[in-house]
């Protein structure tokens, strides 16, 4: 595996808040992976959190195409003026990690996980950087206890993160979602996905789903069983879930926080999805916090973080 490989040294002043933005480069296996590091004002070394987006093509921002929230970016800024620095990255294939080569179907849970295995050796070999640890967002959290066997962290966090293997909770979501003459069709691939076989006639009104180029990234994804994963881990474990959370319920956040005696666990009422504030019971009720990044993070999400991450991070510095 290329580790790191090339650092721009363009430092953007964003002002008094949190100090500076630095974008990064990673180069490996072909692909160039960007992200950008939330420095604290003070002097280092700092430690330093890897912020992983959730599913999709989320940025390291925390928007795609049609959603804008900026969650990830005010996380990263917030973390950075209680001097944790931070890591947030744009995924192989998504923002501006995207190679003119790449195909759809090169998107692979193994490569995702070597890329986050990348990053941190990226961390640990910049002196400006002391303990790492890794918060991952919805799905980002799946990849990151996978990840978490073979990384040096000090402590991770699953930050809406699902207990249950993805097509049990895709399931759920999509029971709520399709019409009745579809919910068969879709439970019918979803079962035979999770059995480990490709499906190769799906209907088309459900392509955009199941269509080939992803159904092996969705057969390895649906291996994962997050709650028995995260049972494995040794390291200090956070489990943040929220009350507002239309795609991962108060079910999963249990699951996770029983699977680890060790775990600790912060349920945020009225956080939603998006980590803003809302009281919205319906993506239609919560439609302004997913498209106005103006929203603030919630007010108890950034103190229960710092809460949890300062012992880990610099207990002994």
């Amino acid at each position: 595996m290329t580790r790191i490989l090339t650092l721009l040294t363009l430092l953007l002043s964003v002002g008094a808040s949190f100090g500076a933005e630095e974008l990064v480069e990673l180069k490996r296996e072909g692909v160039t992976l960007h992200g950008t590091l939330d420095l604290p004002q003070e002097k280092g070394p700092f430690p330093v959190v890897i912020i992983h987006a959730g599913s999709g093509p989320t940025d390291r921002d925390g928007n795609q195409i049609g959603l804008k929230t900026d969650g990830l970016k005010m996380l990263g800024r917030a973390l950075a003026q209680e001097k944790i620095a931070c890591l947030r990255i744009d995924k192989r294939g998504v923002g501006k990690s995207v190679s003119k080569d790449m195909k759809e179907s090169d998107l692979t849970i193994a490569g995702y996980i070597n890329d986050i295995l990348a990053w941190t050796e990226f961390l640990k070999k910049d002196p400006r950087f002391s303990r790492v640890a890794f918060i991952g967002h919805s799905e980002g959290a799946i990849l990151g206890v996978k990840a978490a066997k073979k990384a040096d962290w000090y402590a991770f966090v699953s930050l809406c993160g699902t207990g249950r293997p993805l097509h049990e909770l895709l399931k759920e979501q999509l029971d709520a979602q399709l019409r009745d003459d579809w919910k068969e069709k879709n439970n019918a691939i979803l079962q035979q996905l999770a059995s480990g076989k490709k499906v190769p006639d799906v209907p088309k009104e459900l392509n955009f789903l199941y269509r080939e180029s992803v159904q092996q990234y969705l057969i390895d994804s649906f291996q994962i069983d997050p709650a028995k994963e995260i049972a494995t881990l040794t390291m200090p474990i956070l489990v943040v879930g929220g009350g507002s959370d239309l795609q991962v319920k108060q079910t999963d956040y249990k699951l996770l926080c029983q699977a680890n005696p060790k775990a600790k666990g912060v349920w945020i009422e009225e956080m939603g999805h998006t980590l803003k504030k809302t009281k919205g019971k319906t993506n239609l009720e919560q439609l302004d916090v997913y498209t106005d990044p103006k929203h603030p993070l919630h007010e108890k999400l950034v103190p229960a973080l710092v809460d949890f991450l300062n012992p880990p991070l610099r207990e002994g510095k």
